[in-house]
């Protein structure tokens, strides 16, 4: 069978305003133990992005807003 290839390249450069923050709790049991709590935060803009092809045209969004997260441990210094 015949094979259709199609090739598409962009070159579009895009400035994302962002802000990042991190928050953590240490507690020490000892000199070389202890325990840590933190969460963080991002926010930033996102856009829109689309390319053009025989079989039409194509958007998608590409978005970095809300990520947000926990992390819990223990610490041991050798």
């Amino acid at each position: 069978g015949f094979q259709i290839v199609d090739r598409v390249t962009s070159t579009t450069n895009k400035l994302l305003y962002g802000a990042y923050l991190d928050l953590s709790l240490n507690y020490a049991m000892t000199d070389r133990t202890g325990f840590y709590l933190g969460s963080f935060d991002q926010v930033s803009t996102g856009y829109d992005q689309g390319a053009s092809s025989i079989g039409g045209v194509f958007t998608t969004r590409v978005d970095f807003d809300n990520q947000e997260g926990m992390r819990t441990g223990m610490s041991y210094k050798f």
